[in-house]
């Protein structure tokens, strides 16, 4: 008799257990929202930079008058190029976000069945 009591609580657990964990191994629809957000983000500050190339004014003369005034460039190159690793960043964190470990409690009552399963972060 003790022995398929005991069988039986092993099944029981074996079964609550199972259900845990596919439970936590189902897909979540937001699970990708931080990669998303880094694409969107990368996106736009591409969409900005063509913009700014677009607007640049065509000169329709052949003689062209060159300034030497590379500060400008260089302010606006270095704050594209930081815009740019924000994103970058940002999108390694979302693609590296590693999954939480779980630590699980068999609740057992008074006679020594399982009442349930506890499950808390580590």
């Amino acid at each position: 008799m003790d022995m398929k009591l005991e069988q039986l609580r092993h099944d029981e657990i074996k079964s609550a257990l199972k259900s845990v964990v596919a439970e936590l191994q189902k897909p979540k629809p937001d699970s990708n929202a931080g990669l998303k957000e880094a694409f969107e983000k990368q996106a736009k500050a591409i969409q900005d930079f063509i913009s700014l190339l677009s607007k640049q004014p065509k000169q329709e003369k052949p003689n062209v008058f060159v300034e030497s005034n590379q500060d400008k460039v260089v302010i606006s190159v270095q704050e594209m190029a930081k815009q740019i690793n924000e994103n970058l960043l940002s999108l390694k964190e979302a693609i590296s976000a590693k999954p939480k470990e779980w630590n699980f409690k068999i609740n057992r009552n008074y006679q020594g069945f399982a009442d349930g399963i506890t499950a808390t972060h580590k």
